[in-house]
């Protein structure tokens, strides 16, 4: 079995597919092309289109994790997380060194004094995950403070409907606080050290049980009965019901893993492989144009953003057996 027979034997080629398709929709999210959009309406639902992007990868996160927990011993379990709570650890130290400069360069115009900037960046590290033109690494801060939570519940044998409350009760606790904000003196400290509900806790750990769900009980598979569920689903996102946008991830990944896609078991494994390298290196592209000033539009910065990030993979998936790179990766 070749490299990529070995890679593509663990995925599903429609969720490789959708995540490059979503690795571009992280693009626009940073970019605003839609803002070029004359009509409004249209502007609106696809800037709420693009906002899926995160979720279906928390999801998918989620999906193949517990679909290899599900089939080990417990002390596996115990392993396979911990091995992918280090993994993510270690992306999260080098993406944050990559994007250094550019957080140096942030501290700088915004007047920070060296000891108030050290200060700031502990902070965003340690509880918030981003710093300026860095937001696309909050998802991995998320999702190493979610894998923590889940490496405690499996540790304490939690039973599956247990970790799937505790997941609903985290969404919930969410969004009373978020609408809580400047309540009360413990809200604000929370805010003031936090920043956001948009972290481990409150986001990451709801989304990834949501794979969890559909990986340990199936899902629904019918496309007459998916799509219209969806179609609603998105409608309630664009209104603005927080809470929809969980249920149209549950139901987007839900339809892609039935697709039954057939084609070049390479190309699947380039999807995959790029839509990684597109959602981590896409910032410092865009810190670099913004920052030079070298485009007049949203549209020209999507564009030149997309191309210089779909080079990188190339180079990358193609040199993908070099250690250096696959440990950046």
């Amino acid at each position: 079995m070749n490299f990529f027979e070995k890679i593509n034997a663990k995925h599903i080629p429609s969720v490789d597919l959708v995540k490059f398709i979503m690795a571009i929709f992280v693009v626009a999210i940073h970019t605003h092309p839609y803002t070029c959009i004359e009509n409004t309406n249209l502007s609106f639902l696809v800037s709420k289109l693009i906002s899926l992007a995160v979720p279906f990868f928390f999801v998918a996160s989620g999906f193949f994790l517990w679909r290899k927990i599900d089939n080990a011993i417990y002390a596996d379990k115990l392993q396979i997380l911990k091995r992918w709570i280090l993994r993510l650890v270690k992306l999260y130290v080098i993406w944050t060194f990559i994007y250094l400069p550019f957080t140096i360069y942030g501290y700088v115009v915004d007047g920070l004094s060296p000891l108030k900037a050290l200060l700031v960046f502990v902070r965003n590290f340690l509880f918030v995950g981003e710093n300026m033109y860095s937001w696309p690494l909050w998802y991995l801060l998320a999702m190493i403070t979610a894998g923590v939570i889940m490496y405690f519940m499996v540790y304490w044998r939690f039973k599956k409907n247990y970790i799937y409350a505790f997941a609903l009760l985290a969404l919930l606790l969410g969004i009373i606080i978020d609408n809580a904000k400047g309540t009360s003196d413990l809200i604000l400290l929370y805010f003031k050290l936090f920043h956001t509900t948009r972290n481990g806790l409150f986001v990451g750990l709801p989304y990834l049980i949501i794979g969890a769900i559909i990986a340990l009980n199936g899902t629904i598979t019918k496309r007459s009965v998916l799509i219209p569920l969806l179609i609603i689903g998105f409608l309630l996102h664009c209104c603005g019901i927080v809470i929809a946008s969980y249920i149209v991830a549950y139901l987007l990944f839900s339809l892609v893993v039935c697709l039954k896609i057939d084609g070049n078991p390479e190309l699947f494994v380039y999807f995959r492989l790029s839509s990684t390298v597109i959602y981590f290196s896409h910032m410092f592209f865009v810190a670099a144009c913004t920052i030079l000033n070298l485009l007049n539009s949203p549209i020209e910065l999507f564009v030149v953003t997309m191309i210089l990030s779909l080079l990188l993979s190339l180079f990358v998936v193609k040199n993908w057996d070099n250690k250096v790179i696959r440990s950046i990766f």
